[in-house]
């Protein structure tokens, strides 16, 4: 809600008993919250290295078939790399979209509210609530 309180908002001084304020215009435009892409990007990493880990059969070494590797322990190595790896590729997702977002902004005017118009607003966002 804006209030009267609205930092570059100014009253005007021709009125003195009346309390108007001049408009202003703002930008509005949507942004990605970054962190469910970068916790998705992990996700995915992860889901990609237990695939690779457990998803095909473990090779036997044909020199020496004691050095073959559990897969648990593959997918702990795949898992730190394909993590890392997904966390950064959600980043960039994150990162178009905030541009494609930057591109479609919209130039609104916004005017503060008198207290009078303040109290009313709120209000009527209370008996709305009930």
């Amino acid at each position: 809600m804006i209030r009267d309180t609205l930092e570059g908002m100014q009253q005007d001084p021709a009125r003195s008993g009346d309390t108007t304020f001049e408009q202003r215009q703002i930008t509005v435009r949507t942004a990605p919250k970054y962190v469910p892409f970068l916790v998705l990007g992990g996700l995915i990493g992860l889901a990609v290295a237990a695939i690779s880990a457990f998803g095909f059969p473990n090779p036997q070494s044909a020199s020496n078939p004691a050095r073959s590797y559990d897969p648990s322990t593959v997918f702990g190595f795949l898992a730190v790399l394909f993590a890392g790896i997904g966390v950064v590729l959600g980043a960039i997702v994150a990162l178009i979209l905030d541009r494609v977002g930057r591109k479609r902004s919209r130039i609104a005017t916004v005017q503060a509210l008198t207290p009078e118009e303040d109290r009313a607003a709120e209000q009527a966002e209370r008996d709305a609530d009930a």
